[in-house]
């Protein structure tokens, strides 16, 4: 069975209504969606009472507000969980895009446009060797004293610079070997 929507006129299954006894078909005229946002609107409107007695009563009841939390929490710690776990599996491009936007802030200091400009100006491939990754993302490099960042590199030079940047001895003894084993 379907019902048309009283506020964005489209027809709808009648599960997509709230029920109402006093209606004759047994649910509401506007649906989910539409009385979603209709309650929002209105709780959030400048000065309505509704929000001002909510923040108040929040404001006032900070500490009973807290132990139901917690009780709550703790008698339905599945339910929680698997919200939780169903949320993420279907938001993974929006973790995903949000812990990498997060990171390069927090590690580099610079954001997804200027990697993705570096990473035009390089063409894709890799500063040092000229390959594409062959990961999903070239790794950004940078100077670990001033965090400076100086370009794009492939998983494999990356490694290596790490492991020759501080140690140009090393470098050399590697070179030597080549030179005396090929």
């Amino acid at each position: 069975m379907h019902k048309t929507c009283t506020g964005c006129k489209q027809s709808l299954p009648i599960s997509e209504f709230n029920k109402c006894s006093k209606s004759k078909d047994g649910a509401r005229g506007r649906c989910k969606k539409c009385r979603s946002i209709k309650d929002i609107n209105r709780y959030n409107k400048a000065g309505s009472k509704s929000y001002a007695y909510a923040k108040k009563y929040r404001n006032s009841n900070k500490d009973k507000k807290a132990v139901y939390n917690r009780k709550y929490k703790e008698a339905n710690k599945d339910k929680i969980l698997n919200e939780a776990k169903r949320w993420r599996e279907n938001n993974v491009n929006k973790i995903s895009s949000s812990r990498r936007k997060c990171n390069y802030k927090r590690r580099y200091n610079t954001t997804i446009e200027e990697y993705d400009r570096m990473f035009e100006e390089q063409d894709g491939v890799c500063y040092i060797c000229g390959e594409p990754s062959l990961a999903k993302r070239l790794a950004v490099d940078h100077n670990h004293e001033t965090g400076k960042v100086r370009g794009l590199l492939c998983a494999r030079c990356n490694i290596w610079l790490g492991i020759f940047e501080n140690n140009e001895e090393l470098f050399k003894q590697f070179k030597i070997y080549l030179k005396e084993r090929s």
